[in-house]
Order: C-alpha cells, then structure tokens, then sequence
C-alpha cells in the first residue's frame, strides 16, 4: 500500500476512534508503524530505530507489544522518563513492557533483543551488545542490516 491508502486507513479509523468517545491525538505514529510491522512478531532494532518523539514512542511500544495504545495511566507512568535520551527512554520502555505480564500473556516472538529465551544469562550479555553498537549499527547500510538481522536470528534458533 502507498502512503495516501494508509492516510485514508487511518482517517477512517480515527473517525472510529472519535464516535467511540476517544481520539488519536499523537498515535497517527503509533498507527503508521503497527500496519508496517508483523503483529506477531517485535523486532527491537527495528522498534528502536523509528523516528518518533518519547512521547510518540509509547504509543508505538504499546501497540507493537499489547495491540493497544497506552492508556492515560501508563503515559503518566513513563511522563518522569520523557525527558531522558532519545535511546535510554526506549530501552527503559522496552524491558519493562517485554518483562510485564501482560507481553508474557500476549507472547509475541521478541526477535534481535530478547530476554525471554532459557538462555537468559546469554541473552542478557547479546542485549548489553546490542544496544552498545545500535549507534554504529543504525549508520550501516541497509544491506548489511538485513544481514546482521539474518545471522541474529539463525542464533535465536
């Protein structure tokens, strides 16, 4: 789909949104990034990498790990760590939304930044990784990004 068929996707459902009593205030990103992802399966890299606000990304991890936008307790919640850097706030967020039960009962497949495996001590050290080399990995080209991605998830198997 091109962009003005999602333009028009999400016109109708914030329309919805509205005669329901609520509203789509800044989730137009939340939106926008949910119909591009698989619904099963979260890739981290990938949810790290989206430009969005703090803000915004609340919404995006919410509806990447629930199906949900965050309700008006939870954006509280996380309002103390809105001014932290753009990649701290984000794993914050992340580890708590992927270690929460509600993640555990949804039970997505986490790729590229997973705790959630038996071999948690291991994983552990892979995300420590991870994260450390994200500034270097988000400069790379997109070749060699679909094949770092490759190679992570042959580990995970």
């Amino acid at each position: 789909m091109d962009n003005k068929s999602y333009s028009q996707l999400f016109e109708i459902a914030n329309k919805n949104m509205q005669q329901s009593g609520k509203t789509f205030d800044r989730r137009r990103a939340a939106f926008f990034y949910y119909i591009k992802n698989d619904p099963y399966k979260i890739d981290i890299l990938n949810l790290l990498e989206v430009e969005a606000s703090n803000q915004e990304f609340i919404d995006i991890a919410y509806m990447t790990f629930f199906d949900h936008l965050a309700d008006d307790d939870s954006i509280k919640r996380y309002e103390n760590m809105l001014l932290l850097p753009h990649l701290e706030f984000r794993r914050k967020l992340i580890c708590e939304l992927m270690n929460s039960q509600e993640a555990k009962n949804i039970d997505k497949k986490i790729l590229n930044f997973t705790d959630k495996s038996e071999y948690a001590l291991e994983q552990k050290f892979l995300q420590k990784i991870m994260v450390r080399i994200l500034p270097v990995y988000q400069k790379m080209p997109d070749r060699l990004k679909k094949y770092i991605r490759i190679i992570l998830r042959a580990g995970e198997k």
